[in-house]
């Protein structure tokens, strides 16, 4: 059974300190909260604790990039473009900021504090040494960040208001304690599968497009609005105007209020928002549009509010 993702990043943390740390040492690893019961189940071995004790939505990555799709194009059949060829809308993922405690606990009769401080120095020198979890070990627990990386810091700050309110809760003694923040990338969304257009004929929004037989334009505008009054996203209507010939292509969004038009020609468009039930028309919004080489798919993002 695939892992899920946080259990996939859990997994891979202990993979690296697996290769990195442990190596041919006899030391357990352990993620169970570490407890009055943890504590008395530690047998002769030393054991690894490493404890996810928090999870939140890491929002600067959530609004530090406009572009919230990414497009990747099937490849049709045949010498001539397919009508069937689709593309795959991917939302760009949800970033979370998973905070581990790793302790280390020993049983021994001799130097037990020392014993736990050697664990703890290999941690920081074994782990220290990665900027990101590395994507093979990632791949070999079923988690798949690309294009995106699993970026990790040791030693990081602690998301506990009181770390001895925290050990006194668990009826534990205080333990030396390694931060360790991995940011990852986990997808929330359904890809969005929409009609790629092959053809010369005039722009088409994705939900009402002829297939005609003709090189590509291969433009394609992927959108969301802003919807900042309270309605819902069935009630909006986007249109593209084209500001030479005055045409004019509408769109409705999907759940995630996004709007896609494809196979548009190159050239100065105008775009808009309204509210279908009452006519209220959000601000205007201009692009401009070049062709690009034959063959590429040139993406242009736009935002728009009502």
């Amino acid at each position: 059974m695939q892992k899920a993702p946080i259990e996939a990043i859990s997994a891979s943390i202990k993979e690296m300190i697996t290769k990195e740390v442990i190596n041919k040492f006899d030391i357990e690893i352990n993620f169970d909260v570490p407890d009055a019961e943890f504590v008395s189940k530690i047998g002769s071995k030393p054991v690894i604790n490493i404890y996810l004790y928090d999870l939140i939505e890491n929002y600067e990555l959530r609004y530090s990039d406009s572009l919230t799709t990414l497009i990747t194009v099937n490849d049709g059949n045949g010498d001539e473009p397919s009508p069937t060829l689709t593309s795959n809308i991917r939302y760009r993922p949800t970033f979370v900021n998973l905070s581990f405690l790793i302790t280390a606990w020993s049983r021994s009769q001799n130097n037990k504090s020392i014993v736990e401080q050697q664990i703890l120095s290999n941690i920081v020198s074994g782990i220290g040494k990665f900027e990101c979890i590395p994507i093979n070990i990632l791949l070999n627990n079923d988690f798949n960040p690309t294009p995106y990386g699993v970026p990790i810091q040791i030693l990081g700050q602690s998301k506990l208001h009181s770390i001895g309110e925290f050990w006194n809760s668990l009826g534990t003694p205080p333990k030396p304690t390694i931060h360790l923040a991995v940011i990852a990338p986990i997808n929330v969304h359904q890809i969005v599968k929409v009609p790629t257009i092959a053809g010369t004929s005039s722009a088409t929004s994705a939900d009402n497009a002829p297939f005609e037989k003709g090189q590509p334009h291969s433009i394609t505008i992927i959108g969301t609005v802003n919807i900042t009054s309270d309605i819902t996203y069935q009630d909006i209507e986007v249109t593209l105007k084209k500001s030479d010939s005055g045409l004019e292509i509408k769109s409705k969004l999907n759940e995630n209020c996004n709007f896609f038009y494809i196979d548009l020609d190159e050239g100065n468009y105008i775009a808009w928002a309204i509210n279908v039930i009452d006519n209220n028309k959000g601000d205007e919004k201009q692009i401009t549009l070049t062709k690009t080489p034959e063959g590429t798919i040139k993406t242009e993002s736009l935002s728009l509010s009502i």
